[in-house]
């Protein structure tokens, strides 16, 4: 509330002013304090109004949850680079209008012998879609996992808008001007670019985050052993004492 009542009064003033901003420092102040509300509003609708179920569910079966329909359409089998997984067709819509396809996936991974969950996301400025695969229950059934969380992109954009305020507040030509003459009485001629060096650091940041993101797929788990023969191995059967023995191609 306090944070409100403070952007209230910068925005008073502002325009007061006639929508002139004093300066640098306090544009960056007005960003900062916004982008604290906003991460705040977003944390609070995001604990309290989030809505899951864990239902069971089958092809054909629907559940409604936050005002949204989602229809388990299908079940089918994929075939991965170093895995095999069971993925399900969810249709989503609301008031009977289509919204998005997800597509959640149970994979097998052979070489390393475990099992992964895939869930499916659909992320909206106001609301994110999750839907994730549990463990078969039945005949084609499935323990199913479905979320509606609204605002939760909110706390991500509060962050930036106080990382924006902040360098916002070193254009400041105050800062400028005050470097600059501690600059001349130490005898030095060389131009203040220090200022810019965070700004750079984080917009290389930004650009190397997209770059990961576009350049390599975060579902695919990498493997030396694709398109290799298996490595031949014994175990010992801990229930019988048994020897259990895996051979190569060869053997």
């Amino acid at each position: 509330m306090l944070i409100f009542l403070l952007l209230v009064k910068h925005w008073l003033v502002t325009v007061k002013s006639g929508w002139k901003v004093p300066s640098a420092s306090y544009l960056g102040m007005i960003l900062g304090h916004l982008g604290i509300l906003v991460a705040i509003l977003g944390v609070v609708i995001t604990v309290y109004d989030s809505d899951g179920r864990d239902v069971r569910m089958a092809p054909g079966d629907q559940v409604e949850l936050g005002g949204y329909q989602f229809t388990f359409r299908e079940l089918g089998k994929v075939q991965g680079p170093n895995y095999v997984s069971d993925q399900a067709v969810f249709d989503v819509q609301r008031d009977g209008n289509p919204v998005t396809v997800l597509k959640p996936e149970k994979r097998f991974y052979s070489v390393a012998r475990n099992v992964m969950t895939e869930a499916d996301l659909d992320p909206g400025l106001f609301r994110d879609l999750y839907i994730a695969l549990g463990e078969p229950v039945g005949d084609d059934a499935w323990a199913v996992r479905v979320h509606v969380k609204p605002f939760v992109r909110w706390i991500w954009f509060g962050g930036l808008l106080i990382a924006l305020g902040g360098f916002v507040t070193l254009a400041d030509r105050r800062y400028r001007r005050e470097r600059a003459r501690a600059t001349v009485a130490a005898g030095s001629d060389c131009l203040n670019k220090n200022l810019l060096i965070p700004l750079g650091v984080f917009l290389l940041l930004v650009v190397f985050l997209g770059l990961g993101f576009q350049l390599r797929d975060p579902h695919f788990l990498p493997s030396e052993l694709i398109d290799r023969p298996f490595p031949e191995f014994e175990l010992v059967d801990l229930h019988d004492g048994s020897v259990v023995r895996l051979e190569g191609p060869g053997g």
